[in-house]
């Protein structure tokens, strides 16, 4: 007879996984440790999940959620654009160090670089519609085709993620802060009358 699951278990085991994968990375991750942390018996988790090539990539759509569900909720919040965005950039770069070896994971071997694709899609329209409201944007929002705009938003995501997968362990703190820095230097700078656009 087949095991009932339990939607709490579940999302216990995605919550050990994300710390258990963002501090030890895919490769040094153990699913009995997982496990442990998440209260359950190992057997457990192949209830809910393939393997642990699949427990991965759920807890890696459960970072992009995460992050997304953050980024829609500034989206809605009325005010400052400068303090959505300084608010956005706060909470993306301190995600990415939490999850630095998750990003590295991710990186690291071809087969997971799809856990991207369409998450970056979602985010960078997101982005884009933030970046929108503030008519006096710079950097990639001073390009006035959009189609080259969204492709150029998307190449500077993905910098910012390889960037931090290939950052040493010792260097996670420097790289992020000074990505954050040229970010918003970046987008926020408006376009000097003689910069092309």
């Amino acid at each position: 007879m087949a095991r009932s699951r339990d939607g709490d278990k579940r999302a216990r085991l995605i919550a050990a996984s994300f710390e258990q994968f963002g501090e030890r990375g895919f490769a040094a991750a153990r699913v009995c440790d997982i496990a442990r942390r998440a209260n359950v018996a190992p057997g457990t988790v192949y209830t809910y999940f393939a393997d642990k090539q699949d427990l991965f990539r759920c807890t890696v759509q459960y970072g992009w959620d995460e992050f997304q569900t953050e980024l829609d909720r500034l989206l809605r919040t009325p005010g400052d654009f400068h303090f959505r965005f300084d608010a956005l950039l706060d909470y993306g770069f301190d995600l990415l160090h939490s999850v630095y070896p998750i990003v590295r994971g991710m990186a690291e071997e071809a087969n997971r670089l799809d856990l991207f694709n369409e998450n970056l899609e979602r985010l960078c329209a997101g982005l884009e519609r933030l970046l929108e409201s503030h008519p006096e944007a710079g950097g990639v929002f001073a390009v006035r085709d959009p189609d080259l705009r969204t492709y150029f938003l998307k190449i500077t995501v993905l910098g910012i993620l390889f960037k931090v997968a290939l950052a040493a362990p010792e260097e996670l703190d420097h790289e992020i802060s000074e990505m954050k820095a040229a970010v918003k230097q970046g987008f926020l700078h408006p376009p000097s009358p003689e910069e092309p656009i």
